[in-house]
């Protein structure tokens, strides 16, 4: 599993926790430099929880409003960023940005978040979904070309409980590059070469080897193809790693190897190959980030 996956146990453990609600309305405000104020006001039902029946942002400077987001049902916070403050120069263009990051308060879904660059005025660069796995990090923002801008990197939810649980799934990682006054997934920065093929071509066959237990089980691909979801035991479930891996590889624009490692993983006596690449493709095609992934691999699909 990606090593930025970050599982919601702890999210889902508070919100079975969660003590009866009592009305909470609350008003927050971080002041930032050059006059910039957030103001974060919350009106509902909440108590030491994670749900809250509206979510209000307000950006003034000195005192002046300049901008006003609404974000509905859930919890929004100022991201800090790795430095402790809460605004940076995201863009080298002498601005600072802020991110604003909303919760709506389910299970581990759904997070989104938008950036505001704060200068003379308030303007909103980018607004991402980022379903289950959106929670901005400080190592998520980072200046991955040194050249002055910083990048934010997020996982890709298209595989979230595709034939596994949500613990099993997998999430590609994905690269927001500041390009022409917005954010916007960049393929260019996605793009890098695997170093450890011999890593690789060793977790192909630990997969050849259990893809021929599958056979020997009675594994059937229809039977795989039919359900949504699969019980790990179930001996028509097929290793979430097989598509894991092949997704790393194609979200880094490793088309060829993507191809290989799929050849030596799956066990030549198993029927169903080319059936599970098409479901595979059908899958990553329903993407908001398919776009990217075409770009990184030009016929693959």
């Amino acid at each position: 599993m990606h090593p930025y996956l970050r599982l919601s146990s702890l999210v889902l453990g508070a919100i079975l926790l969660c003590p009866a609600l009592a009305r909470a309305d609350e008003t927050q405000k971080q002041p930032l430099a050059n006059g910039w104020v957030v103001e974060i006001k919350t009106q509902g039902e909440e108590l030491d929880c994670f749900v809250c029946d509206s979510s209000r942002v307000t950006l003034l400077k000195n005192g002046k409003q300049m901008a006003r987001q609404d974000f509905g049902e859930g919890k929004v916070e100022l991201v800090r960023f790795a430095d402790g403050k809460y605004s940076k120069d995201l863009t080298a263009t002498g601005v600072d940005s802020i991110i604003l990051s909303h919760f709506s308060g389910g299970a581990h879904c759904c997070f989104d978040f938008s950036i505001y660059t704060l200068g003379k005025t308030a303007q909103k660069i980018a607004d991402v979904d980022a379903a289950d796995f959106g929670d901005i990090f400080p190592q998520d923002v980072i200046d991955l070309d040194n050249n002055g801008t910083f990048e934010i990197q997020v996982l890709d939810d298209v595989f979230t409980y595709w034939k596994v649980s949500f613990a099993e799934s997998p999430a590609p990682l994905v690269v927001w590059e500041y390009q022409n006054g917005r954010y916007r997934p960049s393929a260019k920065l996605m793009k890098k070469a695997w170093t450890d093929k011999k890593a690789l071509w060793q977790q192909a066959a630990e997969l050849n080897a259990a893809l021929k237990v599958l056979q020997t089980k009675g594994f059937d691909i229809q039977q795989w193809r039919t359900f949504d979801l699969i019980s790990s035991d179930d001996k028509h479930t097929l290793p979430p790693a097989l598509w894991e891996v092949m997704a790393d590889l194609l979200y880094a624009g490793n088309t060829e190897l993507a191809v290989a490692f799929l050849d030596k993983a799956w066990y030549q006596g198993l029927k169903g190959k080319s059936l599970f690449l098409k479901e595979f493709k059908k899958q990553l095609l329903s993407s908001q980030y398919s776009g990217v992934v075409k770009k990184l691999n030009p016929g693959f699909f």
